[in-house]
């Protein structure tokens, strides 16, 4: 897939101008996606492997982020959608963490960004060995898995947006702080702190 991510990044992040301009930036970026196939609509489930951007809205938790970036693992034991949120973990660490989950589901997302599927979010499969246990084993203790892996209600997800396996430099970059009942440092020294 993509065996330099973590130099995709640096050229996204030096072309826009710095970090926080790349952070700024992506969610609008990831909009005009949705004018062609990298970028498309979902209905809500987090397929296993893929990366989201969505609107949250939950009273059940004190402090939650409310626009995540999520890698999808499936439905959880409860009925919800699991992902794991990118914002939980610091961005460093994140650029790191996503090029060892490309660089471990090579070969299955090598054949989606080929031929008709490249850039098409939709066409593109989904990682169906990737699950909850797997991540934890693979990378719980390297990345601290626990809490960036979230539920999310379907029924309080809005405009979920599915990227191409080619984009997802757009959502790894995006460190903006739309968290509820807390911040985007707060969330992730909770983990790394």
């Amino acid at each position: 897939m993509e065996p330099h991510f973590s130099q995709k990044i640096k050229d996204y992040v030096k072309e826009v101008g710095g970090r926080t301009k790349a952070s700024k930036n992506s969610f609008k970026e990831i909009e005009k996606l949705l004018k062609t196939t990298e970028a498309t609509r979902s209905n809500g489930r987090l397929r296993k492997g893929k990366m989201y951007c969505f609107r949250y809205f939950t009273p059940d938790e004190k402090a939650y982020d409310s626009y995540p970036v999520v890698i999808g693992l499936g439905k959880s034991d409860d009925g919800h959608q699991l992902g794991i949120n990118l914002h939980y973990i610091p961005y460093l660490s994140r650029i790191r963490f996503v090029q060892s989950f490309l660089d471990s589901y090579a070969g299955s997302m090598r054949e989606s960004t080929m031929g008709a599927m490249a850039l098409n979010a939709a066409r593109q499969h989904s990682i169906n060995v990737l699950n909850y246990f797997g991540i934890k084993g693979a990378f719980g203790n390297k990345f601290n898995m626990t809490r960036a892996i979230r539920q999310y209600k379907m029924d309080r997800m809005r405009y979920p947006i599915q990227l191409s396996y080619e984009n997802w430099h757009l959502g790894v970059v995006n460190d903006e702080n739309y968290f509820i009942g807390t911040n985007i440092n707060e969330a992730q020294s909770k983990i790394y702190g």
